[in-house]
């Protein structure tokens, strides 16, 4: 019944994804955003890149200052906030957001730190059949996985994060569940 649930609410994540305007090649990106220096938030930085067709594009990402929550709680929150969830465009936009993880000093010297990004899987241990929730598009590059991940461990994670188990790791995707574990998130927006 728990794998039933989760996989409803990732096919309806998806689904409300693909009702959007989609630009050029299928990213999504809000327009909307009330962020002023808002006291929940901390900013990790700026990124400028071009995607796959060729668009250039920019996104800010933000982090939580004083909350965790469930993968599930974190897309609610980062939209409430006129966000989305971060989702990569490209593996170097995915590398540049780990190396902003990596220098930052709230986040660097962390055990156990797990970020919630935007994704989610639709087949047990794929590391192929992934799809970003706010775009419904697959992703389209190579994942950069944990040693021995993604794992789904026993069929329960079917979410996407970054993170690593101890600060000696390079910071690097991992599949997390979405409702009983709380960590804290990366929300984007468009710059």
């Amino acid at each position: 019944m728990f794998k039933l649930t989760i996989l409803c609410v990732a096919l309806l994540a998806i689904r409300d994804a693909s009702s959007q305007t989609l630009g050029k090649c299928g990213g999504y990106c809000p327009t909307q955003f009330t962020y002023v220096n808002n006291p929940f938030f901390k900013v990790l930085g700026t990124l400028n890149g071009i995607d796959k067709c060729g668009t250039r594009y920019q996104k800010a990402y933000f982090y939580p200052r004083y909350i965790s929550a469930t993968w599930i709680e974190a897309k609610a929150i980062c939209q409430t906030y006129g966000m989305e969830l971060a989702s990569f465009k490209t593996l170097a936009e995915a590398n540049a957001v780990i190396t902003l993880v990596e220098m930052n000093a709230d986040l660097k010297n962390r055990d156990n730190l797990w970020i919630f990004i935007n994704g989610v899987a639709l087949a047990a241990q794929s590391k192929t059949e992934w799809y970003w929730t706010d775009s419904g598009q697959k992703i389209d590059f190579v994942i950069p996985w944990l040693i021995n991940q993604p794992d789904t461990n026993g069929g329960t994670e079917w979410f996407l994060s970054i993170g690593k188990h101890n600060k000696e790791q390079r910071t690097a995707f991992n599949d997390i569940p979405g409702n009983n574990f709380v960590g804290i998130f990366l929300c984007q927006r468009c710059a």
